[in-house]
C-alpha cells in the first residue's frame, strides 16, 4: 500500500509539471496574439480618414478575429473527430487569404512567429526555457517574408532569433528587400538577437517582400549533438518593422 502511494505521487508530480509547463506555453501564445491583434487594430485605425470611421473599422477587425477563431476552433474539432487530417490543419488560413483591410500597410507593427510558422520551411512551434516562443527554419536555408511596411520614409525590418544552428550561419548570412541586397547587422536587445537590415522609402504601395537567405542548414546530427537529424537554420522569435 506504501509503495503504491508513492507511485501515485510520482506521477502526480509529473503531471503537474507537464501541466505548468503547457500552461505557460499557452499563456505564451496568448501574449503573441494579443499583440497581432494590437498591430491589426492599429493598422485600421491609421487607415482611417475620419475618426468616425474608427468604431467601424475596429469592429471589422474583432469581427473577423471571431471568425478566425471559431473557423480554427471547427477545424480542430474535425481533427480530433478524425475527418480531417492533423496536416491539413492550415489549410485555408493563410495570410494571403484574410481581407485586406486586416493586413493595410503600416508603419511600425510587430509579428510573432506564431503568425508565420505554418508557412512552408518552418518547424513546429517550440519553447525556450524563458518562455519564448519560437520556430526552427529550415531545410531550406532561404525564409521569405511580406511585410506589410508603408515605404514613404526608411524603415528598419528587425528578425528576432534566439539562436542559430550554427554561428557560423550569422557570418555570411543575406537580406534581400525586393531581390535588391540590403546591409545586415546584428545585435541583442536583452532576449533576443537580431537581424537588421534597412527598408528604403519607394514611391506607390504593396507588401515589400523581405528574404533571408543562410548559406546551408545544418543538423544538430552532424555536429554531433544528439539524433535530431532536421536541417535548421535559425530560431525564430518573430519580426518587426520600425521607423529608421
Amino acid at each position: 500500500m506504501i509503495k503504491r502511494s508513492r507511485k501515485k505521487s510520482k506521477s502526480t508530480a509529473a503531471w503537474g509539471k507537464s501541466a505548468s509547463e503547457d500552461l505557460k506555453y499557452f499563456e505564451a501564445l496568448v501574449s503573441d496574439e494579443s499583440s497581432l491583434l494590437f498591430s491589426r487594430i492599429n493598422a485600421a485605425l491609421e487607415n482611417c480618414e475620419s475618426p468616425y470611421g474608427h468604431l467601424k473599422s475596429v469592429s471589422e477587425v474583432l469581427v473577423h478575429n471571431q471568425a478566425e477563431l471559431a473557423a480554427r476552433i471547427k477545424v480542430l474539432e474535425q481533427v480530433l473527430l478524425g475527418r480531417l487530417a492533423p496536416q491539413e490543419l492550415h489549410k485555408g488560413l493563410s495570410v494571403g487569404e484574410a481581407p485586406e483591410h486586416i493586413y493595410s500597410l503600416m508603419s511600425e507593427f510587430e509579428v510573432p512567429v506564431s503568425t508565420v510558422a505554418h508557412q512552408p520551411n518552418y518547424y513546429d512551434l517550440e519553447q525556450s526555457e524563458n518562455g519564448s516562443v519560437y520556430a526552427w527554419t529550415g531545410p531550406a536555408p532561404e525564409v521569405l517574408f511580406e511585410v506589410p511596411v508603408k515605404r514613404d520614409s526608411k524603415s528598419v525590418f528587425r528578425l528576432g532569433f534566439i539562436g542559430a544552428a550554427d554561428e557560423a550561419l550569422l557570418e555570411s548570412v543575406k537580406i534581400l528587400v525586393d531581390g535588391q541586397l540590403a546591409n545586415v547587422d546584428l545585435d541583442f536587445d536583452g532576449t533576443t538577437r537580431g537581424l537588421l537590415c534597412t527598408i528604403e522609402s519607394r514611391p506607390g504601395g504593396g507588401v515589400t517582400t523581405v528574404e533571408v537567405k543562410l548559406d546551408r542548414t545544418i543538423s544538430p546530427a552532424e555536429q554531433g549533438q544528439g539524433n535530431d537529424a532536421r536541417r535548421l537554420g535559425l530560431a525564430v522569435t518573430g519580426y518587426k518593422v520600425y521607423r529608421a
